[in-house]
């Protein structure tokens, strides 16, 4: 596999792990109403009603995420449904991932139209795509890199296989970043979720 690819399937990888890690750290504490993910970041916005359930949502994540150094970045008071909440917002650094373990994906042809496949692969995981635009183009050698920004909506389940399939199944792509939060709530659910996708697709020259 071209080493672009590589490096592209161990970053999706490590975005993916972190993505299902956080999703699945369920809490009385706090409860998620904002998460993203990057290569170089993650960042999880909670709401609660105090800051000692802050803390104790801290030390939760810390456990389920015991190699991520996630710190409590702010705190910010805000009133729902007429009762004054506390929003914070937890992120952690990581570091630049190394694709020499990465483990190849199945074999998939360069598609002729990334545009065309990104919107059959939210259509056959039941996502809307609301918004699909090309960004910059860069020469990285004997690659095209081109920058494309996605907005989707959909349930949460529909959205994380998008997003699984996604990172697994394309080498060509690069997840630069990925939020998922609630479009008419406060807090992430099974329902009413949307989502926003940075991403590259190498294409050679």
């Amino acid at each position: 596999m071209e080493p672009i690819f590589s490096q592209n399937v161990a970053s999706n990888a490590q975005l993916k792990g972190n993505l299902e890690k956080m999703i699945s750290t369920k809490s009385q504490a706090a409860k998620y109403s904002l998460i993203v993910i990057s290569p170089s970041e993650v960042t999880a916005t909670v709401l609660a009603n105090s800051r000692e359930d802050i803390a104790r949502f801290h030390i939760e994540l810390k456990k389920a995420m015991p190699n991520l150094a996630f710190r409590i970045a702010s705190v910010q008071a805000k009133i729902s449904e007429g009762n004054e909440m506390l929003y914070a917002d937890l992120t952690a650094p990581l570091k630049p991932v190394k694709a020499a373990g990465a483990a190849p994906p199945p074999a998939v042809a360069q598609p002729q139209n990334i545009v065309n496949e990104l919107k059959g692969l939210a259509a056959r995981h039941h996502i809307k795509l609301q918004y699909l635009k090309e960004g910059k183009i860069f020469n990285r050698g004997t690659y095209r890199e081109t920058l494309y920004y996605a907005n989707a909506t959909g349930k949460k389940s529909q959205i994380l296989s998008f997003f699984s399939d996604l990172t697994t199944t394309y080498p060509m792509v690069r997840v630069n970043k990925f939020s998922i939060y609630p479009y008419n709530l406060e807090t992430i659910s099974d329902q009413n979720l949307s989502t926003r996708i940075n991403l590259s697709y190498f294409n050679p020259h």
